[in-house]
């Protein structure tokens, strides 16, 4: 059963802030969005979704805009990396992914384990997110 409210509030966050972030590396460029979907082989509607939060990028997709954009992967989750940090519990664990989907859980892992954070936090911080779709 899926689960909805404040899950799917957080969720939609998280993809305006990958959004904002996306159209901030492609300002930062100096690059149209049709010079982007063009790259991509995509319309330039799309694009204005991703950038909207409107349109969910996937990790593969994420990946090629980054090339394109000439960013680091990093580059669009750096300030979310930093407010992850300053909410997190006094147990070290991270309370605020509950709501990624398992793909995205899987890619937070990836940038958490980069991290300096240590191997104790990050496992507590994967039981949290399998607890959260079992």
């Amino acid at each position: 059963m899926r689960k909805t409210g404040t899950a799917d509030r957080d969720a939609k966050t998280f993809d305006q802030y990958v959004a904002a972030r996306l159209r901030r590396a492609r300002e930062m460029r100096g690059m149209t969005q049709g010079e982007v979907a063009e790259t991509l082989g995509v319309s330039y509607q799309l694009i204005q979704k991703y950038e909207q939060g409107i349109a969910r990028v996937t990790a593969g997709r994420l990946m090629q805009l980054c090339v394109i954009l000439e960013v680091p992967v990093s580059f669009i989750y750096e300030d979310l990396i930093a407010k992850i940090e300053a909410e997190r519990h006094e147990d070290g664990v991270i309370v605020d992914l509950t709501a990624l989907t398992s793909t995205k859980a899987s890619a937070v892992k990836r940038v958490v384990e980069a991290s300096d954070t240590d191997a104790e936090t990050v496992d507590a911080l994967l039981a949290r997110l399998k607890t959260s779709y079992s």
